[in-house]
């Protein structure tokens, strides 16, 4: 009988813990969507560009030269965000 009740109290703490644990992780996770609800930037290389704005890749470097779109080198390959060619367009500014 003894063994019994040592089983109970072992389950009562265990679903405690659970609990606990539980609540901790849904914290967590509202911290987590909290960073993660801000506007994301996407990221476009030379090609997607080009096909986005139906330009060749040589008037999108002459875009670049005259400063009508930023270009951001990563790891050797040029990005553009997305807004700001978006941004462009809205203004006709391209």
């Amino acid at each position: 009988m003894e063994e019994k009740s040592m089983t109970e109290e072992n389950m009562r703490l265990l679903l405690k813990n659970n609990r606990t644990l539980i609540d901790k992780v849904n914290l967590l996770l509202e911290k987590l969507e909290h960073y993660t609800s801000a506007p994301s930037t996407e990221w476009l290389d030379s090609g997607e560009v080009c096909r986005f704005l139906k330009i060749s890749s040589r008037t999108l470097s002459n875009y670049c030269d005259k400063l009508l779109l930023t270009g951001y080198r990563l790891g050797g390959k040029l990005l553009f965000r997305r807004s700001e060619i978006e941004e462009k367009l809205k203004s006709q500014s391209l």
